[in-house]
């Protein structure tokens, strides 16, 4: 970025009070402002005004980490079962949202994790086979391409075997 062409000029007080005349100093100082900022802010600025940063009238933030899920849970099912909801707010810019899990198993087998939405299945984050201590896995991916505004998405979990318990205790996300 070039540094402005015109320098910014702290007008005091005393030149715009009652008894000062409008002269050249002061119409060139408020001219020369004027530059300076549309410089500064960029030639294509347009204002926007009241930003809340909801992906459409300024961009969203993405990149930043999501608790999904801070508690135990536990299934034996072979299929995957909802286990925990949690509402999201998707900016209308938003793509995708990864997401890691940390599971266990109580004997053997794995726990499996995704996160579901509607119709739309996120890719299953897997656990690594008899894994019987918390331990991270991941990342899944769930398009999110589509939706905007406040979503529920499904925290599941599935059992490779069915005959013990898997368990999660934590799953985050990350805006993309």
């Amino acid at each position: 970025m070039a540094y402005p062409s015109k320098t910014f000029t702290v007008i005091t007080d005393s030149a715009v009070d009652a008894d000062s005349p409008i002269d050249v100093s002061l119409m060139t100082s408020l001219r020369d402002n004027d530059v300076h900022l549309r410089e500064w802010l960029g030639g294509d600025y347009a204002a926007e005004s009241n930003h809340s940063h909801d992906g459409v009238n300024s961009r969203s933030i993405s990149g930043g980490q999501i608790l999904l899920m801070d508690r135990d849970a536990m299934t034996i099912s072979l299929s995957f079962v909802t286990i925990d909801t949690v509402m999201l707010y998707i900016p209308a810019d938003l793509t995708a949202l990864a997401y890691c899990a940390r599971t266990k198993v109580e004997f053997t087998g794995r726990a499996d994790m995704r996160l579901k939405t509607g119709a739309t299945d996120g890719t299953t984050v897997q656990g690594t086979p008899d894994e019987t201590v918390y331990a991270w896995h991941g990342p899944g991916t769930i398009d999110v391409s589509a939706l905007s505004g406040w979503q529920t998405f499904e925290v599941q979990l599935s059992h490779t075997t069915g005959s013990y318990n898997a368990y999660i205790d934590k799953a985050v996300g990350r805006m993309t």
